[in-house]
């Protein structure tokens, strides 16, 4: 259920970002599967915080626990995309590989970075 309200809030209320990133994603050279590269995001986040990794990003913003997801959600869509591009991939095979490597970088900086979820169009891999 949190992969689909995260889902929603991209397409909804980061309508240019999720755009953007839908077309890659859809396009015939570059696709990927876009829900289910949501729900992984999704899944990475709950691992983060299952592992206390989020905690001092978690307490040290004031709003609801949902609002912040939905802030690591779209961050993290958006700079996978990116990366995607920026390594022109065009064999949808190397998603989990591309995806574990992302997110170990990401993860560092997710926990070392507060700073990261001030700005979501800066790129942070």
């Amino acid at each position: 259920m949190l992969g689909l309200r995260n889902l929603l809030f991209y397409i909804t209320e980061c309508e240019i970002r999720s755009s953007f990133v839908y077309q890659i994603a859809s396009n015939s050279t570059t696709w990927y599967f876009f829900c289910a590269s949501g729900i992984n995001f999704t899944g990475h986040i709950i691992k983060l915080i299952e592992e206390n990794k989020l905690n001092h990003v978690l307490l040290h913003y004031n709003e609801e626990s949902i609002t912040l997801i939905n802030r690591l959600y779209d961050i993290l869509f958006t700079n996978f995309n990116q990366l995607w591009v920026d390594r022109k991939i065009k064999n949808f095979m190397l998603f989990n590989s591309l995806l574990d490597e992302f997110m170990s970088k990401m993860a560092i900086n997710l926990i070392n970075k507060h700073e990261l979820l001030n700005n979501t169009r800066r790129t942070f891999y």
